[in-house]
């Protein structure tokens, strides 16, 4: 289904069938979560962070999707208020990728929308958040690949393409085209980062980008 308002966490001690567990960890309704692929990172300290792209008015609408994090100490069983690492306005941002870089210390991949004729454009934006679990985290943001990777509209973006009827949210996650919350984040054995991710504006493929300089990971 396209356009869930609820992010779920499942977690179990060692993955056998029957010792899984579910928790809410975010429910943004009436506003939708505008990725269908949360993802997830542990930190040495054992604190659970899961990123997610939250719109600003609910379905079918993605636009002004802001990305944010919520957080769990207690394995996934109680989760915190939502923090925002980016705004929504005016397009939005969308799909966060998340790996944890350190104890407390985040980093998240993610499509930014700026204004564009005759659609809006995206391009890929990393943002680093230090303190993560404290009252005032540090976000800083990078760009990744300044090339635009799509021109579209915000609701096309999310999968929603194909109307508003009682059937729209099935119908979109089969007949809407696109790929662009396919993408996956992660820290090579240099702890750099490294993202995999598709393009279609400027040279349609999936690309590969390396950071340079190594990441903090001391803290690991």
């Amino acid at each position: 289904m396209v356009g869930e308002p609820r992010v779920g966490v499942a977690s179990s001690p060692d993955g056998s069938l029957g010792s899984w567990t579910s928790s809410l960890a975010y429910d943004a309704a009436p506003r939708t979560i505008s990725a269908s692929f949360e993802s997830a990172g542990v930190d040495k300290a054992g604190n659970v962070f899961v990123a997610f792209a939250e719109t600003a008015h609910g379905y079918p609408s993605f636009g002004q999707a802001s990305i944010r994090y919520v957080w769990s100490r207690s394995g996934g069983t109680a989760w915190s208020a939502p923090v925002t690492v980016t705004a929504g306005a005016p397009i939005g941002t969308y799909d966060p990728t998340l790996v944890t870089t350190g104890i407390g210390r985040l980093a998240i991949a993610y499509f930014l929308g700026k204004p564009a004729t005759p659609q809006p454009s995206w391009t890929l934006r990393l943002a680093t958040v230090k303190g993560a679990t404290s009252a005032h985290p540090v976000v800083t943001h990078t760009v990744i690949d300044d090339r635009i990777a799509y021109r579209d509209s915000a609701d096309s973006m999310g999968g929603s393409c194909s109307g508003s009827g009682p059937l729209a949210g099935l119908q979109n996650g089969f007949v809407c085209n696109r790929a662009n919350d396919d993408f996956g984040l992660a820290l090579d054995k240099h702890c750099r980062l490294v993202v995999v991710y598709p393009m279609v504006a400027t040279k349609a493929g999936t690309w590969v980008a390396t950071q340079r300089s190594a990441a903090p990971c001391s803290a690991l």
